[in-house]
């Protein structure tokens, strides 16, 4: 079902069908909605999930669907390919502007890393290390290759960081539009009362 799910987003976002939400959301509540997701699996494997955020003052304006598909490819992969140690997840403010901040998100793991010939291949559709990966890890090779576009939809661009047998970092920013906490309870609070 997850592959038949993963062909239909890939086969959206090729034919530019994805439609972007832009609603106030919090993103560390998003982003620990997606490690709770793949807690189970990691728990499995013995493996940790660490997330280190600050404390955010503001809500941000971004499509969380989208912005969940991100992450959970990503702690998805990290996971899948982690047999040792653990995953992090970190989230820093880059920049900060009056209306907006650059914001960088990087997931990395302890993994089996890919080679320096294969970097670039991993952003292709259906395409993983070799056969022996797909036979001893499974997947479809779908889920990094889906998040470049969401992401570069984002006006953003991600970096993939790895050496084989040690794991992979990946990291992408996003400039996004800040409100304050205050406003978007005010504005919750308006919509209960209807």
């Amino acid at each position: 079902m997850r592959l038949i799910n993963n062909v239909l987003d890939f086969s959206k976002i090729e034919l530019d069908k994805v439609e972007f939400e832009q609603v106030p959301v919090d993103i560390k509540q998003l982003i620990v909605e997606a490690i709770n997701t793949h807690t189970l699996e990691a728990n499995k494997k013995n493996i940790t999930i660490e997330y280190i955020a600050p404390n955010f003052t503001h809500v941000y304006i971004l499509d969380p669907i989208q912005f969940i598909q991100i992450m959970n490819n990503f702690i998805s992969n990290a996971v899948k390919f982690t047999n040792d140690g653990g995953v992090k997840v970190s989230v820093n403010i880059e920049v900060e502007y009056t209306d907006y901040d650059v914001i960088r998100i990087t997931v990395t793991d302890t993994g089996i890393g890919i080679s320096d010939q294969r970097k670039d291949k991993i952003f292709d559709s259906f395409s993983q290390e070799n056969i022996d990966t797909t036979r001893r890890y499974g997947g479809s090779g779908l889920g990094i290759a889906i998040t470049r576009p969401i992401i570069q939809k984002f006006n953003s661009h991600f970096k993939l960081t790895s050496e084989k047998g040690k794991g992979y970092s990946f990291s992408f920013v996003l400039t996004l539009k800040k409100q304050l906490r205050e406003i978007q309870d005010v504005l919750k609070s308006d919509v209960s009362n209807i």
